[in-house]
């Protein structure tokens, strides 16, 4: 993709979704001096894409039915996204939210991919 001349902002005429990034970090609390964590806005409406690697496939797990499926985040290389980061993430009006996301994988184009390993609820 680098060598056809793309950049960055081409690329993101083509991807629909916006995201918004969070990061747990761990701080005292100064009431009762203990370490706790939270989750912190690392980046605000990001243009990314959403991409269904395959098609979910339900599976009898400990009695109940689990549906997993392969889903892939596609931004710009630009943002320093952390494994286990939380993603929140909008299309078409429908958000939801993903955590535990994958490591990322950057390529020589202008894009990264980050695996969204759990879909944690749709807002």
């Amino acid at each position: 993709m680098a060598g056809l001349g793309l950049t960055i902002e081409i690329v993101e005429k083509f991807w629909l979704g916006i995201c918004d990034v969070f990061v747990e970090e761990a701080s005292e609390n100064p009431e009762n001096k203990r370490m706790e964590t939270a989750w912190i806005l690392k980046y605000s409406d990001v243009k990314c894409k959403r991409v269904y690697k395959n098609s979910p496939i339900a599976v009898m797990d400990n009695l109940r039915n689990e549906a997993n499926q392969t889903i892939e985040l596609l931004l710009s290389k630009e943002y320093e996204v952390p494994a286990g980061s939380k993603i929140v993430y909008t299309e078409d009006g429908v958000t939801t939210e993903f955590r535990r996301t994958g490591k990322v994988q950057i390529y020589p184009s202008v894009h990264q991919q980050i695996y969204l390993e759990e879909v944690y609820k749709t807002i």
